[in-house]
């Protein structure tokens, strides 16, 4: 026995217990060596563990130097064979020791108040954490592999620490952007995300009785222009916070959180017309606050409202394929396009490359989004920034605010051009000849 081992033997008692059924199964297991434990050493709250030799289990570590082995012997399905060592004080077979708050301040030396606005990433508030401290409770919980009781902490506060997000779609880079912000958030405070897809919007009362049922804290919509999902609010019962992203709401103790669209319009129409452009089309969703923002550029440059040509319910890529064939077949004076979004606009430059129509030797195109993929298309796409992932943490802080007991708000983003090489100076040849 090394020097070690000899010394946990002298200083520490250590109790085996071992329960079994079956008469024949010790012969069993001496016979094929299944039952073969080498010695286990704890020093400085650090296990070192030489094996057993052809068990199937798992060792797990535990505070106060208390750890179990139990060792399920799969060979023979009708019996059990467990041995639970302890070290300073006995378990019972097969309890699990798991490390509190207490242990953690125990080991950093400070308060629990201290460990939980660590831990709960309180940068505000009545405790103040120096980073020293901080980072001494990181270490003390890592050490332990403190993990929060989520359980026990929502029967302490009421709360399951779930937020619902609704969303009409997963795959688009825009969503996806504006989740990791949402996530971002909701991680630092220690809450979890329910994601449910929602197909169209009349089956919103059904996604809310869902998220009812699994008691989440608040609701995050991700709306969009051409699916009013507001008014079913207004219909069922939802007594949790509710901020909408990408819809700008006007309903009493809904929050929400977007860009503002009257902006994006202007801005893209004010772009092209310096460039030159005097027709120009927009395809759009019907009824949005953008073509307003287009007709007020419109105004201020002096072009008449009939040089503006709108279509309309022009939304994903293969709307930006016919939104072009609509232009060339009705509208062939049209020199430039402001598209609903950078999936139209790639649309449009897809089917223009079909056509062999230069871009933007004959055709401008604006996109809105600034998505990762706008700057990868033939022709670079010049676009309408929109703070994606801003829009989700907002969001996030919003719904925490309001389950926190704050007011709701209204919270509007300002958009920017993003200039690449989608856009061009007019020719005064017409698109079609």
């Amino acid at each position: 026995m090394s020097g070690n081992e000899s010394e946990f033997m002298k200083t520490r008692k250590v109790t085996i217990k071992i329960t079994m059924y079956g008469k024949a199964f010790l012969k069993k297991a001496e016979k094929l060596r299944f039952c073969i434990i080498r010695p286990v050493i704890v020093k400085d709250d650090s296990l070192i563990y030489h094996g057993a030799q052809k068990s199937h289990g798992e060792l797990r570590f535990f505070p106060r130097n208390v750890f179990l082995i139990r060792f399920l012997l799969l060979t023979f399905p009708f019996f059990a064979f467990n041995i639970t060592i302890c070290v300073n004080r006995f378990i019972k077979l097969g309890k699990l020791i798991m490390a509190t708050i207490s242990d953690v301040a125990e080991k950093a030396g400070v308060s629990k108040g201290t460990v939980s606005a660590v831990l709960n990433n309180r940068k505000t508030g009545p405790i103040k954490v120096s980073h020293e401290t901080w980072e001494k409770v990181l270490v003390a919980a890592a050490a332990l592999s403190y993990t929060p009781n989520t359980a026990a902490r929502g029967l302490r506060t009421g709360r399951t620490y779930l937020i619902g997000v609704i969303t009409g779609e997963v795959k688009s880079s825009f969503v996806s952007e504006i989740l990791d912000g949402i996530e971002n958030i909701l991680n630092d405070k220690n809450y979890n995300i329910i994601l449910v897809k929602n197909k169209k919007p009349g089956d919103i009362p059904e996604k809310c009785r869902f998220l009812n049922e699994k008691k989440v804290d608040g609701l995050i919509v991700i709306s969009n222009m051409y699916e009013d999902y507001t008014g079913y609010f207004t219909k069922i019962s939802f007594s949790k916070p509710v901020v909408f992203i990408a819809n700008n709401v006007n309903m009493p103790d809904i929050g929400s959180v977007s860009v503002n669209g009257f902006k994006i319009g202007f801005l893209a129409a004010e772009y092209l017309l310096r460039l030159g452009h005097r027709r120009i089309a927009v395809a759009e969703v019907f009824g949005s606050d953008r073509i307003d923002g287009v007709l007020k550029a419109f105004s201020e440059n002096g072009i008449p409202s009939g040089n503006l040509v709108v279509l309309e319910k022009y939304s994903s890529f293969e709307d930006g394929r016919a939104a072009l064939d609509e232009i060339i077949e009705n509208h062939p004076e049209v020199t430039a396009v402001i598209a609903h979004s950078d999936i139209v606009a790639s649309g449009i430059i897809y089917e223009a490359r079909e056509k062999e129509i230069s871009i933007p030797g004959q055709l401008s195109i604006i996109g809105i989004d600034n998505i990762e993929m706008s700057k990868m298309l033939f022709p670079s796409l010049t676009t309408v920034h929109q703070p994606k992932s801003e829009q989700g943490m907002l969001a996030a802080e919003l719904v925490f605010n309001m389950i926190e007991g704050k007011a709701s708000e209204n919270i509007r983003l300002n958009p920017n051009i993003v200039g690449r090489n989608s856009c061009a100076v007019p020719r005064k040849e017409r698109m079609i000849k």
